[in-house]
Order: C-alpha cells, then structure tokens, then sequence
C-alpha cells in the first residue's frame, strides 16, 4: 500500500471514530441534548416530553431539560415537531409519524407527527424502539432496561397504524374495576392505553382532551328521533303512539312498545328528527379540530332490545323475502346516511349489524357509502367455527360480513372479553386477524374485566392493531417472554394455548359463565398448571415474581370456579347430602380465599368469583320442584297461550290437526364436563333414575330455583306413549323453545336441530313420521346448549298431524 492510500485509510478510521465517539446523546448516564418543544405546544406535546424526559432519566441516569424555541444549530437532543396540516391532510393518517435520527453534526432525534397525538405516540414508539416495554398497568407492568447510553444511529423510519381505531377500555364505572384500589390505579390504566397507542373511550376518556376515541356506536336510534325517556315521561306515546314500534312482544299482544321495542321506521316524523339531529351534531363539529376528529361519525345504532315494528307500512317496506327486517332498517338507515352525505359529504353514521334480530341488508341491497356498519361479535367462540376458514367467525357470521360489504357500507368491530367469571381464550386475538383480512380499519374491544390473565391479550391486541407485520398470537408470544420471563413466559404461552384448545368442546361462548370457567379448565388441566404456576412464582424474582403470583393467585380463584360448579351440577343432578355439602364447602372456600388473597385489588370489583359463588349458594335445593311460568300455569293443550307458546315465532293455528301434547314435566341433567355424548344420555336404554331430575319444561331451569348461571351442555328426556295417528298423514314434532340451542333424538335416533342461538325463543318443527312409534313407549331427548341468561326446553312440546 502506497504512503498516500494509508495516509487516506487512516484519515477515515480516524474520521469515524470520532463521529462514532459523538454518535451518543446519552453517555456516561450524561447528555448535553435537550427536549426541543414546538412552540404553542398543547397538553399532548406536553405529556410527551414529561413520558420522554422521565424514562430516559430512569434508564439512563442523564436527565435532559426542556427546550423552547427555536433549536441551535449546535445543539443536540430530541425534536418534537407537528408538520403543517397542509403537508398530509387526505393523504395520510393523523396518527402517523416519522422518528429520524443524525449522527453528525451533533446526535439528534427527531420526531414529527402529523399531530400532536402522533408526536405523543412517536414518543412511545421511541421508547419501546430503546427497550422499554409498556406490559401492564402501573410501575409493576413495564419493563425499563439500565445502560448507560443511548446511541444515535443515522435513520428515518414512518409509522404508520394498522388500524385507525384502536379501543380496548374497561366496560361500566372506574368504581367497578378499582374499587380496591386508589385513585393511582385508575391513571396507571389511562397511561398504559396511551403508552400503547390505544384510544381512550368510556371512563378512561375523563380528565383527557387528547387521546380520546370519538367514535360513538351506542344505542343512539331513539334519541337520534326525539323519542327519549323524558319526552316518554311528558306524554309522547300518547300524544304520538304512531312514532313507536308496533311490536308482538313475549306475552303474544301486539301493541306500541317503548322499552322492549325499536322504533317505527317508517314514520315520516322519525326521519325528519333523525336527519335533523344527524345535521345538527355534523354542525356541532364541523370545525373539530381534535386530533382523532377524522374517526367522528354520527351515531344511529338500534336499542339494545329486540322489537321491530310491525305496523303496515313498515310491513310494506320490509317485504316478505328473506331479510325483511334488515331491508326495513337498513331502508331507514339510507334516508338518513343520504341526507348527511348531502350537506356534509365526509361525515359518516354508524350502525349496528349483525345485532339481535337484524342480521345483513339482503342481497342486492345497496348501502349509501357514508355507512359505516359496526360488526358486533357476541360469540367470541363458536364451535361450528373450528373448520371455517374464516375461524373464529362462523360461516354464517362470515356471510353476513360479506353482504353488508357488498351492499356498499364499510365495516368496522367491536368484540368483549369475558365477565371476571371467566378467563378469555385466544379466539379474541384471532378475531383482529380476521378483520385485517376482511380490510376492516376500526377495531374495538370492551374489556369486561380489570385481571391479570387480560393484561396480555389486551396488550397483544394493541401491539397488532398498531403494527400488524407479526401475528396477534406472536405477539402474545413476546408478551410473555418479556413480561413472566422467557421460560416461564412460553408455560404460561402454552397455558393459554391449552385454555383455548379446551374451549373447542364448547359451543360458544357469550362473556363467560360458570359452566364457561368449568369446561374451559378440566380437572386435568387443573392438575397440570396448578402446581406449575406455584413453582413458576416460587422460583421468580424482582417484578416477574410479583407477576406472577398475580397471575397465579387469579388464576388459583378460577381453578376453584371450575371445581365448584362442576360440584354444583354434581349436586343438582344426584340431590345427595354428601355431593349438596361437598358443592357448599367449595363455594364457601371461593369467598373465603377472595377475602384472603385481597383479589379486589387486582381484579375488577363487580361480578367477581366472590358474588358468583353466592349465587350459587342461594339455591335451596330443597325447593327444586318443577313449576311453570306462572303465564302457562294451569292452562290446557286447546288454550290460545298454550298454542301460543307452542307456535311462538309464528301465527298459530286455530285448531291444529290431531294435537298431542307431550307431558310438561320431563328430566333434566347438567353436563358440566361435557360428557354426555360418551356416556349416551340420549340413548333409550341409558338408565336416568340416578342422575336426571324431574323438571318443567314450561319454563328455564333458573326460573324453577336453579342459579342463572346454569348453563353449558343440558340433557332432556321424557318417556311416553304416543297414540295411532290416522293413517296417511304426516306425523310433526314441535318444540316450543329452547334457549340456545338443541339437537333432537327420537328413540336415539337424530331428528332435528335448532342450532342458531338467535331463534332462542322460535318454536321449530321436525317430521317424525318415519321415527315416532305410535300406540308404542317413545324417548325423546335433547341435548341442548346455553351460554348465558336463560337455558333449556322453556315452552310446551306436542305431536300434530299435517
């Protein structure tokens, strides 16, 4: 090498050392950089510097001032910066943000934002970018690594979220999650949102003016048309009964309904108050300068009842196709997206679908483009989803998601987490999947319970919804490596893995339950991680051991849940002293250890595993006598309320063809382990004396002294002698009701199903000519699912000829 070319090598050695030497805004836990704020900076830009300067100074030791105006050409730091709306309005999101970094002249961060949020969230995403891990809730949840320094490394990288609305918040009251906790709880949750770049909504919006989601897809439609409690109150219904929906309601009379009905949709004076006051809120904020202003729609959602009315000409819009409900709302909803549209041609409404009775517009319905529709997911699992390539939505929920993006509205989600007496499982996570596939920008959780086994599903889903380049089940991954440590993290990976493969024997599952807790933790998977997550807690240190024995304790609580329901059923199926006093101590056992473990303070404070348990021990099961709904009591095969309930859904008959009714009074059976299927419950020859209880089936079991929270797998059977029909006539089977759903065995032989847990209270048919043994002894069983509220054969059954 000649003299000059070494020369020129070292030159350049020595040139980057020196620049690698000045590459560091923090060294030595020193820095001479500083904060730079933007002038006129508001409460977003202000929290971001505190966040910034604050951890910083905890990783490092180096505590770097704040700066106001403009930056020295000397001076290094970090810079926050808004860019000019002009620059990225219509072209970007809000949200987004880049964080460019220079080595030389002197190390410098830059992080600009669309807006001030973006600025705040660009923050955030420099931290994490750093090592810090925002996990959970409070100082215990978040992960700060010690160095020394912090290099800068030349660099510009844009951020831009996956889906534009991301909201995760706790349901209800601060009251109903912290109540065992100070006022420092309830922040240490707004902040974690924040940290992790999700909107805040419901209780966890107060005290912000940033942050907060304006998206509202409430139960809006009737105050949207001027028909709301006070105008009710002074006399509406009777001044104007024609506004109200026309409804036949649960006890079979059709009149104007207020609480337990919609509205009239086909009422001029109910179109022009909701065009009226749609235009109004657009006016209200037409200058809304909040940084998530974009996502501001009109709300429009249905009540949250059934009851669409039925009047004539609402009769007349909807038609008599299939969807003829959906046709009629959705007819409305265009009337009045149209009229905004018209005036204020970026402003969306929301509505609700597939909710209640309303499934999807009908085919070759055609949306006004201003719609946005919010999917609501009930069912966060369902088990004829399993083979679905669309798991974990249903084909049939699928199918309605397709047509309502057919006809032309845009879709957005909203999903929940189980009450506090069930765990989640990770069809959640699935369910952001699909709705990335499905090209859906809005995606909404609420969260049903403050716990330690929800923190990670949350957390994952926050991750996803921002950055969806890994999988939401990845990121669950990473959660628990980095939150319970990389061994314990993948066992308690895998535990959730293993609760949700448990949830497969479930037909579904509708915000948690009892029956939910015990099918979702086996005795076996019980025996396998009760003891695994004492060691795992035993074994830990520093915060992974706090977190775990949080997780732990939870944990523990539901592990009894599961044994004490599985006793309860026990107890109600065999009615012996020892199985009654065994389920008491359990349930006993279950308030104690809530008291003991002071669970109010890490978990929520209403509808915890502490009430739940004095459900339960309110049952006297010494009053476990069939009865029926006082409305059927007493009454005959030929009375119009039996027909009534019998036909329920459909017009009844006058005088139906050679009606047999079937006894009211059959035998019943909870299957809280799910199972019934291999001991052949619904097998003629399987001797139910010892297990099966006499129950009515003109009503619920809840409605006969069993807990509301009966639920799960349930087993019906009833012997009788069916007569001799006249010859050459059909023979029909029909059952009331069954809430939620049931598969029917004649003589051990499958002859129907009512499958959809939307027709909990439609009465069905089955042909039963080829099955029915007449003048002959006859089984009939059902096997029957439920997954909240009311359960079981609820209304009469009887044999008819056709």
């Amino acid at each position: 090498m000649t003299r000059s070319k070494l020369i020129s090598v070292l030159a350049m050695f020595l040139l980057s050392a020196v620049l690698s030497a000045d590459a560091w805004l923090i060294k030595d836990s020193r820095s001479d950089g500083k904060i730079f704020l933007p002038p006129g900076y508001g409460k977003a830009l202000q929290l971001a510097s505190l966040e910034l300067q604050n951890f910083l100074e905890q990783m490092s030791g180096a505590h770097l001032p704040f700066a106001w105006g403009p930056r020295g050409r000397s001076e290094s730091g970090i810079v926050l910066e808004v860019r000019q709306e002009a620059e990225w309005k219509g072209k970007e999101s809000p949200q987004a943000f880049t964080i460019e970094t220079q080595e030389r002249p002197y190390p410098l961060v830059t992080i600009r934002g669309n807006t001030s949020l973006a600025v705040l969230y660009g923050v955030y995403q420099y931290l994490e970018n750093l090592g810090i891990r925002f996990l959970a809730p409070g100082e215990s949840g978040t992960n700060i690594p010690g160095t020394d320094g912090v290099r800068v490394v030349k660099g510009k990288k844009k951020y831009t979220p996956s889906f534009e609305m991301r909201t995760f918040s706790l349901s209800s009251t601060a009251d109903n999650h912290f109540a065992g906790n100070g006022p420092s709880a309830v922040r240490d949750y707004q902040l974690w949102l924040l940290r992790n770049r999700a909107h805040l909504s419901r209780f966890a919006a107060k005290g912000f003016d940033f942050g907060k989601s304006p998206y509202i897809a409430g139960h809006y439609i009737k105050p949207m048309t001027d028909l709301t409690p006070k105008a009710v109150r002074q006399g509406l219904m009777e001044k104007e009964p024609e506004r109200f929906a026309l409804v036949t309601g649960a006890d079979f009379v059709r009149r104007r309904r207020y609480h337990d009905g919609q509205i009239c949709f086909s009422n001029p004076r109910n179109l022009d108050a909701a065009v009226k006051n749609a235009l109004a809120y657009c006016k209200r904020h037409e200058n809304n300068k909040d940084d998530l202003a974009s996502l501001l729609t009109v709300p429009l959602g249905l009540s949250d009842t059934e009851g669409i009315c039925e009047c004539p000409e609402c009769a007349k819009t909807a038609g008599t196709e299939p969807y003829s409900k959906d046709r009629l709302v959705w007819t409305f909803y265009n009337r009045v997206a149209k009229a905004v549209s018209e005036k204020y041609p970026h402003r969306f409404i929301t509505v609700h679908s597939p909710y209640l009775e309303l499934k999807c517009p009908p085919a070759g319905f055609k949306a006004e483009k201003n719609i946005y529709c919010m999917a609501c997911f009930v069912y966060s699992h369902e088990k004829n989803a399993l083979n679905e390539p669309s798991y974990p939505f249903s084909g049939t929920y699928s199918r309605e998601l397709r047509q309502i993006r057919d006809a032309g509205a845009k879709l957005s989600f909203y999903c929940y987490t189980n009450f506090p007496w069930s765990p989640t499982t990770m069809q959640i996570l699935s369910a952001a999947a699909r709705c990335r596939e499905m090209g859906m920008s809005m995606f909404e959780v609420e969260n049903m319970n403050r716990a330690e086994y929800v923190w990670p599903l949350i957390r994952s889903l926050a991750q996803y919804t921002w950055n969806s380049s890994k999988s939401p089940e990845e990121c669950l991954q990473t959660f628990c490596r980095e939150y319970f440590g990389k061994e314990a993290g993948d066992s308690i990976y895998e535990f959730y893995v293993g609760m949700t493969r448990n949830s497969h024997v479930m037909e579904r599952i509708n915000f948690g339950s009892a029956a939910d807790t015990a099918y979702l933790l086996p005795d076996s998977f019980i025996a396998e991680y009760r003891p695994l997550l004492s060691r795992l807690a035993r074994n830990a240190s520093g915060k992974e051991k706090i977190r775990l024995d949080r997780f732990r304790r939870a944990m523990e609580g539901m592990f009894r849940m599961a044994e004490t329901y599985r006793s309860y059923a026990k107890a109600l199926n065999t009615r012996k002293t020892d199985d009654i006093a065994d389920f008491r101590r359990r349930a006993e056992d279950i308030r104690k250890y809530w008291i003991r473990e002071k669970m109010d303070e890490i978990s929520s404070g209403d509808r915890t595993l502490y009430d739940l348990a004095g459900m339960l021990l309110k049952t006297d099961f010494n009053s476990l006598n069939p009865r029926p709904r006082k409305e059927l009591a007493g009454k005959r095969a030929g009375d119009l309320r039996y027909l009534q309930e019998l036909f329920a859904g459909i017009r009844p008959p006058e005088n139906p063809e050679n009606l047999f009714p079937l006894p009211e009074n059959w035998k019943f059976h909870i299957d809280a382990d799910a199972s019934g299927e291999t001991r052949g419950l619904v097998k003629p020859e399987y001797d139910d004396s010892k297990d099966f209880q006499e129950i009515s089936t003109w009503n619920t079991p809840s409605g006969q002294g069993y807990a509301n929270q009966t639920g799960g797998y349930f087993y019906y059977r009833v012997r009788f002698r069916a007569p001799k029909f006249p010859a050459g006539k059909k023979v029909f089977l029909r059952i009331g009701s069954i809430d939620d759903t049931g598969v029917i065995f004649l003589n051990g032989r499958e002859i129907g199903r009512q499958d959809d847990p939307r027709n909990w209270n439609k009465s069905f048919e089955m042909d039963v000519t080829d099955v029915l043994r007449q003048g002959e002894d006859n089984l009939l069983a059902v096997r029957g699912y439920d997954s909240g509220g009311g359960e079981g054969v609820w209304r009469p059954s009887a044999l008819y000829t056709k």
